[in-house]
């Protein structure tokens, strides 16, 4: 900017000045003289026109600016001649800023001077002005050039916004769609086959797609819809609503379809999230009215916890146990395991397990830490040896020594390690069978230290995922007693060629039954409850169901035990909480031993079975007695077979725990709807946010406001839950209502109706559908009092300005339960035998498969021979063909 250049200094500023003043003097003259066109009457043909250039009806801009208006350029106004420029200067001798017209470098006029103030104000309004004028410009020339967008289309309404309010129709649509094309041709040269169904081409088509779409019409009506292939759950595969807002003067304040939620403005009856439906909300003046009509897609349920601890309750029966993860090293640490059991909490067992190595079946593919292994059933034992072939010799120890099993194959059938010649050598052995003495396991992996944990006083091993059926598990192990040290199977560091096959004690066949030697082997006296549990707050208690009193008991009804609760019977009460043992009613709660990893052992390795009977009859019951109680078909049979006998399947495990998160609540349920949680502490309903969090994916509540837990206020929290989705088709309609007779005084009231529809004609007890009606009223009322906030300024210590606040709050509901409908005679079945009805055809051939000898029958000893076959039955059956029975046949 040019500081002073050619303007006119000292009494040639004065001059100007003058002359503006006498410009201004002449103007305000000739403003005196100006004719108004509009005011002029009609003039004859004769009269005398005015000039309408002296005295235009619309000014024209001047060429040199006089006033603050002659800088702006109206948009009619002639344009500048292209060698006149309008030029601001600052000089700094005054401290002004001036603006006006020059030519070259030479002012043509006047120019006008502003102070910085000013010239901040005007050159602000200038810019703003063409930032404007710009914006417009560029809406102007974009009108109606603009591409079409399928993501993001828009349409105007044209007279219809006086409806729907403006802004038009807009689309917008997201997502991604994945279409995968694909043809299987198979070429199958079997001459039993048709020539035609040799070769067939089959379609490969695959979609995934994941899209969002959002619908705008005016201001008012809004729709949203989800749809994704991939969704984790039926539910979330697809969302779809449609919304009307009308304003707030309107009677509709709103109208929704598809997936609604219906709240409640009651703290007895709860509202729904999980809705698909209409909602409409009206306003009545002071009447405001919801309803909807809806199915429901979720159920709604409770849990709670009491200072900041969730007390989970459980229920399992004792047939439950943890099975394929539990196992003892040998037979002997199984037989000394009760015993052990009985010196807690100073565990003497005189065993130290030093060293194990665990092999089983590889599933994984790895080929790192992998051996070919040879798995004995009878390794080890010495006291239970399942094969009559070998015999007890040594120590009555585990070890390899402990019978001839491994001595003989050592020495005489040292081929048998080679795995391509394992089987040939070792079915060459009378009485030796594949599958029940010996399995043979090629790249079998070797499990890490991470992968299981040993307990290295009582001799058993926890695997940290349980084992596949078909999965075999081996073991080498060494460990110290009475100072010596003693080793069953092979390590993978004692045969160093990886060629040859390591001998190992099998702790679990691929066929695991009763029948196998090593089926006591496994531990079943485990049982599953959480994750983590901890001491405090932890109950067990066993029950007994009784057929005469027709309720579960804690105790045998004998009036030789009735007095002894059955936990204690079972030996799972010797311990008080120090620790001493003295019975004090509780299961032991030994960290290590009788609780682990949120699992609990019980002590004794069959205590429904062996350790009861023995138990009761030496308290005096009968034989008879003791063994219509004792559970010992759980031991010897498999879990299937001992769940079917109901006469000993009457034991129950129950009690609760809480996990070791004490602020984290679990609801017992995932993908929980948003916004359906409702937490309260002493009946307070507390803020998500600040006094709480939600992960509605996990299903967890945290509780974030430490004052609860320190208080040890009982928190509950009430959701819904999709997890039962599509079990039962649910039927909802509700009716809001509230009036407010003024701001502090509103009376409201809610209805709804629940309708469930059986999947079938036919429902179990305790599966009727729900047909029930609840309603509920609430009072609410508040006052302002500035009197008793004077009154209680009068204490002393209390000083007080604020006007107190009084209210008052008053709820009831009621549930009117009604009679299920749309089920058989209105009845609940106990069983249904007719729906366990199903039919064989045994005309079908290949439908009839060899079966094995029952391992009941003398003949099923014999595994390799043909004498297990001797005796067999064989049947033999035809179709006739209804060509050779038709009459019209000429065969």
């Amino acid at each position: 900017m040019q500081q002073g250049r050619g303007l006119p200094q000292g009494g040639n500023l004065r001059n100007q000045q003058n002359r503006n003043r006498n410009g201004a003097q002449q103007d305000d003259d000739k403003e005196k003289n100006r004719i108004d066109v509009a005011e002029q009457p009609i003039l004859d043909d004769d009269e005398e026109i005015p000039d309408s250039l002296l005295n235009p009806r619309w000014k024209i801009q001047r060429t040199t600016p006089i006033t603050y208006d002659d800088l702006n350029q109206n948009p009619s106004d002639l344009q500048r001649p292209e060698n006149m420029k309008q030029q601001v200067e600052y000089n700094d001798t005054l401290g002004l800023y001036v603006i006006g017209s020059k030519i070259g470098q030479q002012w043509i006029a006047a120019p006008i001077m502003m102070t910085p103030e000013e010239y901040l104000n005007w050159s602000t309004t200038q810019q703003m002005r063409k930032f404007f004028r710009t914006k417009n410009d560029e809406i102007y020339q974009a009108k109606g050039k603009e591409k079409f967008d399928f993501t993001d289309m828009h349409f105007d309404l044209g007279p219809a916004e006086k409806i729907f309010g403006p802004g038009g129709v807009r689309i917008k649509t997201q997502g991604t769609a994945e279409l995968k094309f694909g043809a299987t041709l198979k070429n199958i040269d079997n001459p039993s086959l048709p020539v035609r169904n040799r070769k067939t081409t089959t379609m490969d088509f695959d979609e995934k797609i994941n899209l969002s779409v959002n619908g705008k019409v005016g201001d008012k009506v809004n729709m949203n819809l989800n749809y994704n292939t991939d969704a984790t759950f039926d539910f979330d595969a697809q969302n779809m609503k449609l919304k009307y807002d009308g304003k707030e003067d309107e009677i509709i304040r709103l109208v929704e379809g598809g997936n609604v939620s219906f709240p409640s403005n009651s703290s007895l009856v709860r509202g729904a999230s999980s809705l698909f439906g209409l909602r409409t909300d009206w306003q009545f003046g002071k009447l405001s009215l919801q309803t909807v009509v809806s199915q429901k897609k979720s159920s709604s349920k409770s849990v709670g916890s009491k200072g900041g601890v969730q007390l989970t309750p459980y229920e399992i029966d004792v047939a439950d146990y943890e099975e394929n993860r539990h196992f003892f090293l040998s037979q002997y640490f199984r037989d000394r395991y009760d015993a052990g059991m009985k010196t807690l909490p100073n565990l003497t067992t005189g065993v130290k397990i030093n060293r194990v190595e665990l092999w089983v079946t590889n599933k994984t593919g790895t080929t790192t830490n992998t051996r070919n292994i040879i798995a004995l059933t009878d390794l080890g034992e010495n006291s239970k040896i399942s094969n009559p072939r070998w015999t007890a010799s040594g120590a009555q120890v585990p070890s390899n020594q402990s019978n001839t099993e491994y001595g003989s194959l050592v020495n005489q059938y040292g081929d048998a390690r080679n795995i391509d010649q394992t089987s040939t050598v070792l079915d060459g052995i009378p009485g030796f069978v594949g599958g029940s003495d010996y399995e043979k396991l090629q790249s079998a992996r070797l499990l890490t230290s991470s992968e299981y944990s040993v307990n290295t006083a009582l001799g058993y091993i926890s695997l940290k995922t349980a084992l596949q059926t078909d999965q075999v598990l081996a073991v080498a192990f060494e460990y110290t007693y009475g100072g010596q040290t003693y080793q069953v199977g092979e390590f993978a560091s004692d045969i160093t060629d990886v060629q040859q096959a390591l001998y190992v004690k099998a702790l679990k066949n691929t066929s695991n039954n009763p029948s196998q030697g090593n089926w006591d082997l496994m531990m079943k006296n485990v049982y599953y409850l959480a994750s983590s549990v901890e001491k405090d707050k932890f109950r067990l208690d066993v029950k007994f169901q009784s057929d005469t009193a027709g309720v579960y008991l804690t105790y045998i009804p004998e009036p030789q035990v009735k007095s002894e609760m059955l936990i204690k019977v079972l030996g799972a009460d010797r311990l008080d909480n120090n620790m001493k043992a003295h019975s004090n009613g509780r299961f032991d709660y030994v960290e290590g031993y009788t609780v682990q990893n949120g699992r609990v052992f019980f002590p004794a390795a069959e205590p429904f079975g062996e350790y009861l009977y023995r138990y009761l009859t030496a308290k005096g019951v009968s034989a008879e007695k003791a063994a219509g109680y004792a559970f010992t078909e759980l031991y010897d049979s498999t879990k299937t077979i001992a769940k079917q006998i109901a006469e000993k399947d009457k034991f129950v495990l129950v009690g609760q725990y809480r996990g070791s998160a004490a602020n984290v609540i679990s609801l017992g349920a995932y993908n929980v709807p948003r916004g359906s949680v409702v937490v309260t502490a002493g009946g307070v309903t507390l803020t998500e946010g600040s006094d709480y969090s939600v992960d509605y994916n996990a299903g967890e509540v945290t509780i974030l406001n430490q004052s609860i837990l320190d208080a040890g206020t009982a928190v509950n929290v009430s959701l819904e839950s999709n997890t039962d989705y599509g079990q039962m088709r649910k039927t909802m309609v509700g009716v809001n209502w509230a009036y407010d007779f003024s701001k502090n005084f509103q009376l409201s009231g809610t209805l709804q109706h629940l309708y469930e529809q059986a999947l079938t004609t036919k429902v179990g007890m305790g599966s009727e559908p729900l047909n029930n009606t609840i309603w509920g009223l609430n009072i609410n009322w508040k006052k302002e009092s500035q009197w008793l906030t004077n009154m209680l300024d009068k204490i002393p210590l209390l000083h007080l300005t604020q006007p107190s606040q009084i209210s008052f709050t008053g709820e009831f509901a009621q549930l009117i339960a009604g009679q299920s409908h749309g089920t058989q005679d209105n009845a609940s079945y106990i069983d249904d035998f007719e729906n366990t009805e199903s039919e064989i055809d045994v005309s079908t051939a290949t439908s009839w498969t060899m079966s094995s000898v029952p391992s009941l029958f003398s003949e099923s000893r014999d595994k390799t021979g043909l004498t297990s076959g001797f005796n067999r039955s064989q049947m033999s059956w035809y179709t006739i063909d209804p060509l050779f029975t038709c009459r019209s046949s000429s065969l």
